[in-house]
């Protein structure tokens, strides 16, 4: 038997940085939502004990460091039983790029082991699981638009629905050219003498309130500031982008990838269109609520 999952990526909508916790991680608060941008990952039990990873697409690695790999060796941990697997990844989403790919695909695998041995374990042995592996794992066992706290692995889904079920927000993904460390993302946070902070409620209250229009102007991300100061061609490609969209582009994660927010497809269209024309790579993809 083979379950296939998709995996999709997702981006902060939100994402303020509180301080440091006593055990040097640091506090968020990410309002984070799923992009139609995905890997799709196909799992399947093979005699045990082997964890057998393959891919096409993107490069990623194919070894116990991947994600994927890692969910497996902690579900079987949890299952508490040998399990051989076999995972098969078509990548799609680009690595390094705050889009959460990696994150995505452990907790497919998570999903579709415990879909192939029963559906013994709970989503709250799940998300703990999920949590060893990296903070936004927890964020992808859950449908929708979801308010994430702690280190990102206490999740709250919030009630945001779509008229006729269909998403009323396009995404432009712009893909500069550059990879960020996250761990250096943080010390330079950490570095900053005076960050910027914001409250998700204006956000959160305008997609509860299906106020589409008024989503762009309430999204925030306290990274920006440092990162734009650190790494000039996304500072450039950023320049960019907010020259051609009508609506305030913003970074994702702690970057490289910036997107922007439209209740149009026409108008998501046409800002791609404009961002490849000054040699930048974008996407064009649904929110999904």
């Amino acid at each position: 038997m083979i379950v296939e999952m998709l995996s999709p990526a997702k981006i902060n909508l939100f994402l303020d940085i509180a301080g440091l916790r006593e055990d040097g991680y640091h506090r968020l608060t990410l309002v984070n939502a799923k992009v139609s941008l995905q890997d799709r990952i196909a799992c399947r039990l093979i005699p045990p004990p082997e964890i057998q990873l393959t891919a096409n697409g993107l490069p990623i690695p194919l070894d116990s460091s991947n994600t994927a790999h890692h969910a497996a060796r902690r579900f079987r941990d949890l299952y508490g039983l040998p399990l051989g697997v076999r995972i098969h990844i078509e990548k799609q989403i680009p690595q390094g790029a705050g889009l959460g790919g990696g994150s995505s695909n452990a907790a497919a695998v998570l999903t579709a082991l415990n879909q192939l041995t029963g559906n013994q374990v709970p989503i709250e042995t799940l998300r703990e699981c999920g949590a060893r592996i990296g903070a936004d794992v927890p964020f992808f066992l859950y449908e929708g638009c979801c308010l994430c706290e702690g280190i990102g692995e206490q999740v709250t889904p919030l009630p945001v629905s779509s008229p006729e079920g269909e998403s009323p927000l396009r995404v432009v993904l712009c893909h500069p050219d550059e990879h960020v460390s996250t761990p250096r993302a943080y010390a330079l946070w950490d570095q900053a003498g005076n960050p910027p902070h914001a409250s998700p409620q204006p956000l959160i209250q305008a997609l509860k309130n299906q106020n589409w229009e008024r989503v762009p102007g309430c999204l925030f991300n306290a990274f920006e500031s440092v990162i734009f100061a650190n790494y000039p061609v996304i500072q450039q490609a950023y320049e960019v982008f907010r020259n051609i969209s009508p609506t305030p582009p913003r970074l994702t994660g702690s970057g490289s990838n910036l997107y922007s927010l439209h209740t149009r497809r026409e108008e998501a269209i046409e800002v791609a269109n404009g961002l490849e024309q000054q040699g930048l790579r974008a996407t064009v993809c649904d929110l999904i609520l």
